[in-house]
This record gives structure tokens, C-alpha cells and sequence, in this order.
């Protein structure tokens, strides 16, 4: 009997990463892909997990997918205080290579998942069920300091204070929405749009 192959494994970090990917593969023409199959596993040693474990973890996989993603935090993989973001992805897939030759790659976020999540569509304020006057990015301005690409330089915990601020609590949920609503379009994100690359180099529209 024959294997069945499928399309994309991914392993990450925790279920907010693991809800955020599952819908935005979904919306596989909003990121330029075709429809593919896949199946996402968290691993519960989260980041650190994701940069010790990741390539013995993906090699079990190598047989049934024809791709395999690791996605994790930068901040907390434990190697952040040696290693640049880059180092540590290219660290990894040179790993991933003795088993995935190049159909595998790493992808850690800079400085975690909530630098994605930061968007300035207005699907991100009613995500929020944000109803201040202030505006959410004008108050998230007046609360902690921004990047050079008009992000917080702290994402989760100016996320975490805008749900607190908007009486909403935080859940995968609302992860999950803000990835069906938002335009990917604009992202300026370095990896999110490597991975976006990978993904429309293994997964052509045509």
C-alpha cells in the first residue's frame, strides 16, 4: 500500500501560533498559494522546544510531507542571547537539509508571534472589540515606544494592555480572527514574508 504524501507540516510553538497559521493557510489566495493540504503540531516545550527539537522532530515527518515549516519566537528559543534571528534559521536549516534537502525551513518572529498580529487594518480594533475614542494604534503610541516599521517594540505586552484596555480577554479566538480579517498585503514583516516566500515557491498559484 502506498503512502499518502501531503502538501505542508508545521511545527510550532504554542496554540497561538499553531490557531494564526491554520488561518492564514487558509486563506491560501489571500497569500498568493493554491489550496494545499497540511497538518500543524505544537510542540509543549514551546520555543526553546521549536529551536532543540525541531529537526528530530521533522524528521519523522520527512516521508508523509513534501514540506515541513518550524515557526517560533525569537525571544525565549533560549538562543536569542547568542544568536541573531537569521543565525538561528540558518543554523536550523542547514540541519533540516540532511533530511529535507531544501523542502524544510525555520522561521523565528522577531521578537514573537504579536509583532504579526499588530496590524493597521480597522478589522484589527473591532478584533479587539476596541470602542475607546482614542484610536487603538494612537493609544498603543502614547503607552510604548515603536519600531522603525511603526510596530511595538514590545508587541505581546502592548497587545496583552490593549485587550485588557478593551475588556476583552485573551484567547486563540481572537488570534484566529484578526488572521481571517486582515489584509496580508502591506505586512512589512521580514519573516512573515519569508515564510510567505517559501510557501509561494513550494506552492504555486500555477
Amino acid at each position: 500500500m502506498s503512502m499518502v504524501v501531503k502538501d505542508l507540516f508545521v511545527l510550532v510553538a504554542d496554540k497561538y501560533i499553531e490557531e494564526t497559521l491554520s488561518t492564514i493557510l487558509e486563506r491560501h489566495a489571500s497569500i498568493g498559494i493554491r489550496p494545499i493540504d497540511f497538518k500543524i503540531n505544537r510542540l509543549f516545550s514551546h520555543d526553546s522546544g521549536c529551536y532543540k527539537e525541531s529537526c528530530h522532530y521533522l524528521k519523522t515527518q520527512v516521508n508523509s510531507f513534501r514540506h515541513a515549516l518550524t515557526i517560533f519566537d525569537y525571544e525565549g528559543c533560549g538562543a536569542e542571547n547568542r544568536m541573531q534571528p537569521l543565525e538561528i534559521e540558518q543554523h536550523l536549516n542547514n540541519e533540516l537539509t540532511m533530511d529535507w534537502d531544501d523542502r524544510a525551513k525555520a522561521i523565528a518572529i522577531v521578537p514573537e508571534l504579536e509583532k504579526w498580529v499588530w496590524s493597521r487594518s480597522p478589522h484589527f480594533a473591532s478584533s479587539l472589540k476596541w470602542h475607546d475614542k482614542l484610536d487603538v494604534w494612537a493609544w498603543a503610541q502614547n503607552n510604548f515606544s515603536f519600531d522603525n516599521n511603526g510596530k511595538p517594540e514590545r508587541p505581546k505586552e502592548a497587545l496583552n494592555a490593549a485587550m485588557r484596555k478593551a475588556g476583552t480577554p485573551k484567547s486563540t479566538s481572537v488570534y484566529k480572527e484578526i488572521a481571517r480579517k486582515v489584509s496580508f498585503r502591506n505586512c512589512q514583516d521580514a519573516a512573515f514574508n519569508r515564510m510567505l516566500n517559501y510557501l509561494r515557491n513550494w506552492f504555486p498559484l500555477t
